[in-house]
C-alpha cells in the first residue's frame, strides 16, 4: 500500500490539485463567473504524464478551458467577419483615430465604466454585459453604433448616435436587464 503511495505520490498530488481547480471552475461557471479554466486540466494532464499510465493524461480535457478558448477565438473571428461585411456594405468611413476624443462605455446598473481611445470602425468586445460593437461614421459624418448583443440570433443592430451618445437597452447580465451607454467625449473633459 505504501509502496504505491511512494511511487505515485506526485501523480496523486497533481491530479488532486487539478480536480480541485476543475470543480472550482465548474462551480464558478454555474454562478456566472469564469473560475480558472485550463489550470485544472493542465495539472491533471501533467500528473498523469508523470505516471506509467500516460494515456490517462487525456482526462485533462475534462476541463472545458482549452475547448472554450478555441470556441472564443473562432466565434470572435466570425463576428469580426460579419462586422467587416456590414461596414463594407454600408460604406462607412475607414478606421480613424482621434486622440482629442475618447469613448466612455457605462453600465449604470452595476456601476461599470470603461474609457477607451476613440477609433472608428474598431471592433471591440465588452464582457459585462457581453457584446461586440464598433462605432462607425457614415458618409455624411454621423456616428453610428454597430452592436451584436450576443443573444444567439447573430443580428448586428445599427443604432444612430443622438448627439455624442447612444443608449442600448435590452442587454443581459446575470439574468438581469442592463443598459449600455456609449459616449464620445473630448479628452479635455475627462481630466
Amino acid at each position: 500500500m505504501f509502496a504505491i503511495l511512494d511511487k505515485y505520490f506526485i501523480t496523486f498530488v497533481l491530479v488532486g490539485i487539478g480536480v480541485f481547480f476543475v470543480v472550482m471552475t465548474y462551480g464558478a461557471n454555474r454562478r456566472g463567473r469564469s473560475g480558472i479554466p485550463v489550470v485544472g486540466g493542465l495539472f491533471i494532464a501533467i500528473g498523469f504524464l508523470l505516471s506509467p499510465c500516460k494515456w490517462l493524461a487525456i482526462l485533462g480535457l475534462v476541463d472545458y478551458g482549452p475547448s472554450y478558448l478555441i470556441y472564443l477565438y473562432v466565434s470572435e473571428a466570425f463576428v469580426k467577419k460579419r462586422f467587416r461585411r456590414l461596414i463594407r456594405q454600408n460604406g462607412y468611413r475607414e478606421s480613424v483615430r482621434d486622440d482629442s476624443l475618447c469613448m466612455v462605455v457605462k453600465v449604470p446598473e452595476i456601476n461599470e465604466e470603461l474609457v477607451r481611445p476613440y477609433i472608428t470602425n474598431q471592433h471591440l468586445r465588452y464582457y459585462v454585459p457581453k457584446c461586440f460593437f464598433a462605432v462607425c461614421v457614415d458618409r455624411s459624418g454621423k456616428k453610428i453604433l454597430l452592436i451584436d448583443k450576443c443573444r444567439g440570433d447573430k443580428v448586428i443592430d445599427i443604432i444612430p448616435f443622438e448627439g455624442n451618445s447612444v443608449v442600448v437597452t435590452g442587454m443581459k447580465h446575470k439574468l438581469n436587464d442592463v443598459t449600455l451607454k456609449i459616449e464620445i467625449r473630448a479628452q479635455a473633459d475627462m481630466a
